[in-house]
């Protein structure tokens, strides 16, 4: 089963995520900001797979909880969801976050979720290939049964579905 932290200040939206993640069969563990979230964390012997995090919320920003929980490992799987128009997008590439702009459909996010779960599905967009050890030949074989093309652009590897 795969364990899913959701950080969210709004305790409606919190709740919403968790009801239906948990409907989905997710183990689901929430916080409400992000200094809770790094205490919970740390408490947690078993680390959640994913995380799911607002972008802005007292106490600690989403970037800036990300930046904390990538120190702590650097291979999380984060997903960023806002509706802060301010949000850097860059940053969120140069940490390897996806990024959802709020609202957002829950089958938006339930997508997000199988990317990170499904290991040769590559969703790499907006990802430096330099900072990750993928041969081109690995990315092409990986893509190879489905319909895409990849995009190179200044070191910067898009794939292109079709």
């Amino acid at each position: 089963m795969c364990r899913i932290m959701i950080v969210e200040d709004n305790q409606h939206i919190r709740k919403l995520y968790k009801e239906i993640l948990i409907s989905k069969g997710y183990d689901i563990i929430d916080a409400e900001d992000g200094e809770k979230a790094i205490h919970l964390y740390d408490s947690l012997d078993e680390k959640p797979e994913i995380i799911i995090v607002d972008y802005k919320m007292p106490k600690l920003n989403g970037l800036i909880l990300t930046q904390k929980l990538l120190t702590r490992n650097p291979s999380s799987k984060i997903l960023m969801i806002s509706g802060d128009p301010s949000v850097n997008k860059e940053d969120a590439m140069k940490w390897r976050i996806r990024f959802r702009a709020k609202p957002v459909k829950i089958d938006d996010i339930l997508s997000e979720i199988n990317r990170f779960i499904e290991p040769h599905n590559p969703e790499f967009v907006g990802l430096n290939f330099d900072s990750i050890s993928y041969r081109v030949e690995d990315i092409f074989s990986m893509i190879s049964d489905r319909n895409g093309f990849i995009i190179w652009e200044d070191d910067i590897g898009y794939i292109l579905k079709m």
